[in-house]
């Protein structure tokens, strides 16, 4: 089976996406979907990735995922980045002191070296 591409981010899931992982006290300084080559990823910028790892910081996602169960991370269109990605650096110096930036679209422009094709940020502290 053919998995259809992401044409919009679907905010629904990212919110019940960041809930769960609030309830598990998950820690994210970043997260936004991320329009890239026609697809949307949901970005998490976690300081986990750079503490114990990138497939501990995984492992550690899909274990605070776990009590859902229904859907192996595998099968999400999420990435962990940590928070010495170029990208995420540079989302949280322009925008860490904004008071809400949930809902702000971004596109068009080059943040951290990336080019944001399009974007929508749920947060970024």
């Amino acid at each position: 089976m053919v998995k259809a591409p992401l044409v919009v981010p679907d905010a629904a899931f990212g919110e019940a996406f960041l809930k769960l992982l609030d309830e598990a006290e998950y820690p994210l300084t970043v997260a936004l979907w991320l329009k890239e080559h026609d697809e949307w990823t949901l970005i998490l910028g976690t300081p986990l990735y750079d503490e114990i790892g990138q497939q501990q910081a995984y492992i550690r996602l899909r274990n605070a995922l776990s009590v859902d169960g229904r859907v192996p991370v595998s099968d999400l269109p999420v990435r962990l980045e940590g928070q010495s990605n170029p990208l995420i650096k540079e989302l949280r110096q322009i925008f860490g002191k904004t008071a809400s930036v949930e809902g702000t679209r971004l596109g068009g422009q080059r943040i951290g070296g990336h080019w944001i094709e399009d974007g929508y940020v749920y947060r970024i502290k």
